[in-house]
């Protein structure tokens, strides 16, 4: 009969092949757990993220460009109401040096936030971001300076702006209400976790769509690095949060469902809309509002 550590190590490569393991299965593997075995799991988990990542790690230069907020939201330190707040808005030139800064220690995203402040207009934002995209090439821009309108995104995306936090994930949700049987959801998760009972992908999102728009919609399901390279067939994509993917494959896939006119959302939106909250929710930010 094989070790406790012999079956340990089997559990490990059928995990590591499959993803899943019956419930007894985890049972054992919890029983038979060693330093060794630890180590093995973890060489293996250091092979799967090399095979699918790389050894590359992707990080963010945040730079809070504005203090000023014309709203007043109760949870935000930036909201206008609030005295205690130090405002501030960086001029073009300390926006260009935080950049060169970040660029020489090897950031390659930069996130320009700051509040809904009426003095960013379009010629105000775009300047910088021309700018950054002709020093920098290589990098990414994401800006999220408060609800704009659609113009407004569009001049942003000309002058150079990679993508925009916010309003796009509620216009995907709204897509939801426009489901018809037959229609083709993709529901898409980062991570390739055991499947629970009562599981949010698989099990809640499918009932929740169906209660929500009175249609039966024929869901796909796909974890990890499994992301179809034609979304045409799908009349929408839910996703996750994204947390085990890197900001660049957030990327590659938000511009591929954009590029083939595929709205896209992530579970907390459709979440909230599915459960009737996020239009109060969203009642504070008309311009986002407006895509539901």
């Amino acid at each position: 009969m094989p070790s406790a550590e012999a079956r340990g190590r089997g559990l490990v490569d059928l995990l590591a092949r499959e993803h899943a393991l019956p419930a007894e299965g985890y049972e054992e593997l919890v029983r038979s757990f060693s330093p060794a075995l630890a180590a093995h799991a973890a060489e293996l988990a250091r092979a799967a993220r090399r095979a699918v990542y790389g050894d590359d790690v992707f990080i963010r230069g945040l730079i809070e460009v504005s203090s000023h907020c014309r709203n007043d939201c109760r949870y935000c330190g930036l909201r206008r109401s609030n005295r205690s707040a130090v405002r501030y808005r960086l001029t073009r030139e300390e926006i260009l040096a935080c950049c060169a800064e970040g660029y020489r220690l090897g950031f390659r995203t930069f996130v320009l936030q700051g509040g809904d402040d009426p003095a960013l207009t379009d010629a105000v934002v775009c300047d910088p971001v021309r700018a950054i995209k002709a020093a920098c090439p290589d990098c990414a821009v994401t800006l999220s300076l408060g609800e704009r309108s659609r113009a407004s995104y569009q001049a942003l995306r000309d002058a150079g702006a990679d993508r925009y936090l916010l309003v796009s994930a509620v216009a995907g949700a709204a897509a939801l209400d426009r489901l018809r049987d037959g229609d083709r959801v993709l529901v898409s998760e980062g991570c390739a976790h055991h499947r629970q009972c009562e599981d949010t992908g698989t099990v809640k999102m499918p009932a929740w769509l169906a209660a929500h728009t009175g249609a039966e919609p024929k869901l796909s399901f796909t974890s990890g690095a499994d992301f179809p390279e034609d979304l045409t067939p799908f009349s929408a994509i839910v996703r996750c949060g994204g947390c085990t993917l890197t900001a660049r494959e957030m990327r590659r896939r938000q511009a591929q469902a954009a590029a083939q006119g595929v709205p896209m959302t992530n579970y907390g939106v459709a979440i909230a809309h599915l459960h009737g909250v996020l239009r109060r929710s969203l009642s504070p930010f008309p311009e986002a509002l407006a895509a539901l």
